[in-house]
């Protein structure tokens, strides 16, 4: 006689996406929309200033034609001020740090600032010394080695592990832009699927079936019904049922948890998801807060 089955099951430990600057660029920053949003609204937002000099920090008399007015005007030959600031809050807000290159004259005097991210920068401790040098390379393994004293380098947050490099918004905030992603292509996959369900094709008890038909069975509804089929009526043969087995996204509470990792995102950044136009801020805008919101964010 048959003995009775007991079939465990456990739910896997999930993947998170590790935390290097490559994949803070491609899986997350390239990826993810919201992710894209802020740093956008962010980078430009902060090229909308630009830089006076003073002379001292009273900043009541401004240098007109100070030599770093006049270099972060041109600071190179492929760009101007409005995408140099740009490149820097990108680079920085995403990976951790911002890396200009100071290009000199043979006097020694600037001529040229070009910006660099983690992706080809390194900054390389040794002993007690912060910073002995800065390796850059494209390809990681052919390095150059650059002096500290040419490069301007800005951190987006202190990294108290490795205090000689920033920490990116994008490090506390990755396994929120992981989860956003997977809900992104879950809702990708259950559209192709014409938002049917996962369920179980059952059979009457007297209708007993060998693994071969099982296997059959199951290949003939996926072709029948599955892929660009989804969505026709299904007719099942001898007396067999189709039961969903899974939530629908009304069950799962999907606005819900979006709204979650685009709200941690935002506050990571510290962009109003108002501003950024995420849903978890336009839900509940008005012209007011809107407005409100934007001093706030231009102000700080």
């Amino acid at each position: 006689a048959p003995q009775p089955v007991t079939m465990e099951y456990s739910m896997p430990d999930a993947q998170w996406t590790s935390r290097t600057a490559q994949n803070f660029v491609k899986e997350e920053y390239k990826l993810n929309s919201a992710v894209f949003a802020v740093t956008r609204t962010l980078a430009n937002g902060f090229a909308e200033a630009p830089l006076y000099c003073y002379t001292d920090e009273t900043k009541k008399k401004v240098i007109p034609n100070h030599p770093l007015r006049q270099l972060i005007t041109r600071p190179n030959e492929l760009m101007g001020e409005d995408e140099w600031w740009r490149f820097l809050v990108t680079y920085a807000a995403t990976t951790g740090n911002h890396y200009g290159q100071v290009i000199p004259t043979k006097g020694g005097m600037p001529a040229e600032l070009w910006p660099y991210g983690d992706m080809v920068m390194t900054p390389v401790p040794v002993g007690n010394k912060w910073i002995d040098h800065y390796d850059y390379s494209i390809d990681g393994i052919n390095k150059t080695r650059i002096d500290p004293k040419e490069v301007v380098h800005f951190k987006w947050a202190i990294d108290p592990e490795h205090p000689w490099k920033g920490m990116g918004a994008l490090y506390s905030v990755t396994r929120e832009t992981d989860a956003d992603n997977e809900l992104t292509r879950f809702l990708k996959a259950l559209m192709q699927n014409d938002a049917v369900m996962r369920g179980v094709v059952t059979t009457p008890p007297n209708v007993l079936l060998t693994e071969e038909q099982q296997r059959k069975v199951k290949a003939d509804f996926e072709m029948k019904f599955g892929g660009p089929n989804a969505g026709r009526i299904a007719v099942l043969p001898n007396g067999m049922n189709y039961t969903r087995v899974s939530l629908n996204m009304h069950e799962l509470a999907f606005d819900l948890l979006r709204a979650g990792p685009e709200a941690r995102i935002s506050a990571a950044y510290g962009v109003p998801a108002i501003i950024a136009g995420l849903s978890v801020g336009l839900a509940r805008s008005t012209y007011s807060n809107y407005e409100e919101a934007r001093k706030s964010f231009t102000e700080q």
